[in-house]
């Protein structure tokens, strides 16, 4: 049984006493659409969260969580109100479909300094975006970094690198336009760091097969710092270009390596680090 969180407080409760389930499952937490305060009624004998909500839910009614001992060390853990069950690998569960391309299998040797030669990326232009063109006309100059994650997670730290980085090497910031208002902001900031619009590119949300498909021509995805790329990563991983992020002190900030290390230890190796200042020395010798 799947409850979307269209359904009204009301409707959630009837239908569970109509329809009894031995778990529930809250994909939600504390964010839009989320019905954690259901889960205080006593609907299943076990309650899980899981997936949408990068944190500790709080909530006494949520009795377990579903993690990975990478996302929550013990550090972490003992802040969770949730009594943690640990996956074997990573706590974001992918399948395979059909319309998505088959995942790499990711055994990595990293050759500093040889990353952008693999490919000559066509990347979306300005006008593209308005046009909702999937990916456009421009064809990129020098190296492509890409970072898809909402641009409510970009910080004014990770601003500074990828700025540092554009300074440095012959290349392109490529960005999701997630809204108007975000987009202005974002090239007021990159204005203040020096970029112009030859060095930022947008692009539209798209379907999952197409944003794969579109991410393979990037180089180097780089993560956002406070906030991680999440299904980002996995897509990110998925279409077989090499995520740069660094691991902070809380789950939303460590999400990103533990898919990484996921994905190859050797690839952890190289990609996931533990400073802002590794992270921008490392995106530079791939570069």
């Amino acid at each position: 049984m799947c409850l979307s969180d269209r359904t009204t407080d009301k409707e959630v409760v009837e239908t569970l006493l109509k329809e009894p389930v031995d778990i529930i499952i809250d994909v939600n937490g504390h964010t839009t659409g989320g019905k954690p305060h259901l889960l205080a009624l006593p609907l299943a004998p076990v309650r899980l969260s899981h997936l949408g909500f990068a944190g500790t839910t709080g909530a006494p009614g949520i009795q377990y969580v579903l993690l990975d001992r990478f996302i929550a060390p013990v550090d972490l853990a003992v802040w969770f109100s949730e009594r943690i069950v640990f996956a074997p690998y990573t706590y974001q569960v992918n399948g395979v479909s059909a319309t998505l391309p088959r995942p790499p299998v990711w055994i990595y040797e990293p050759r500093l300094g040889t990353l952008p030669a693999q490919r000559r990326p066509v990347i979306p232009s300005e006008a593209a975006v308005h046009a909702s063109v999937p990916y456009g006309v421009a064809v990129a100059r020098g190296v492509v970094i890409a970072c898809f994650n909402s641009n409510h997670k970009s910080s004014p730290a990770a601003f500074d690198i990828w700025s540092n980085i554009l300074h440095r090497v012959d290349g392109l910031l490529w960005l999701l336009h997630t809204s108007r208002s975000a987009h202005d902001a974002l090239m007021q900031e990159g204005k203040a760091r020096g970029l112009t619009r030859r060095n930022i590119a947008w692009s539209q949300r798209a379907l999952p097969e197409v944003h794969i498909k579109r991410t393979a021509r990037a180089d180097l995805i780089v993560d956002t710092l406070t906030y991680n790329a999440h299904t980002v990563a996995t897509d990110s991983l998925w279409a077989g270009v090499p995520v740069l992020t660094a691991s902070g002190g809380t789950m939303a900030a460590r999400v990103a390596g533990g898919l990484i290390g996921c994905a190859s230890k050797e690839l952890s190796a190289s990609f996931v680090v533990d400073s802002v200042k590794e992270y921008e020395d490392r995106a530079l010798s791939f570069l």
